[in-house]
């Protein structure tokens, strides 16, 4: 515990921020539609997958930092245990942004 918490703070931290811009771009997301733009749609494709990426990155970055801290088995179960804490917000959000083609036709 008093090497995994420190590591998983730090994780916190960054992790934080990047769920701050992911709410960002939910927001975004939402105001674009009413005037989406080729140009928009592909801003907001793009900052989406980034934002997976950085998250994919952190997630690998931090299971390394456990795994030399509190060895293999303990930062695969912070690997898991995260994993599906993500893939669940993630899957979250998706339920409450409705496809761009339903919104296009309501317009």
């Amino acid at each position: 515990a008093a090497k995994f918490w420190p590591i998983y703070d730090q994780y916190e931290v960054e992790r934080k921020q990047i769920g701050k811009e992911r709410m960002d771009l939910i927001v975004q997301v939402a105001d674009a539609f009413k005037s989406m733009t080729p140009e928009k749609a592909d801003a907001v494709a793009k900052k989406s997958m980034d934002l997976s990426k950085r998250s994919d990155k952190l997630l690998e970055k931090y299971y390394n930092s456990m795994k030399k801290a509190v060895g293999s088995e303990t930062a695969l179960e912070f690997y898991q245990a995260e994993l599906y804490m993500l893939t669940e917000v993630r899957a979250a959000f998706m339920d409450e942004i409705p496809l761009y083609s339903e919104i296009k036709t309501l317009r």
